[in-house]
């Protein structure tokens, strides 16, 4: 996506400055230099603005994706089933074990 938007706002750029393309709109007469750090300075001004704006990609794309693909979200295979820990954040499986051993 970063690279996605750097392209293309540089695409813009040397559309109108460059070619002179839609320069009477923001008030030029014509093509224009693009000046040497233009293009440094958008890089990290767009990297930025890109990072900021990933909650966007977090916060409804993620969870909308999830939604519709529904169970297949937490399938996982057997052999990774295997390998990865079983980690009880809450602790719930502990105090279920716990209640058990207090009734025998």
């Amino acid at each position: 996506m970063n690279l996605l938007s750097i392209g293309a706002s540089y695409g813009v750029l040397t559309a109108i400055f460059q070619y002179g393309w839609l320069a009477d709109v923001i008030g030029l007469k014509g093509a224009v230099p693009i000046v040497s750090y233009v293009p440094l300075f958008m890089f990290a001004v767009l990297f930025g603005l890109s990072m900021n704006y990933e909650t966007v990609v977090r916060c409804l794309l993620v969870p909308a994706l999830m939604l519709l693909m529904g169970r297949v979200n937490w399938w996982m295979a057997q052999w990774l089933e295997r390998i990865v820990p079983h980690v009880s954040i809450e602790g719930a499986e502990f105090f279920a074990a716990r209640d058990r051993a207090a009734r025998s």
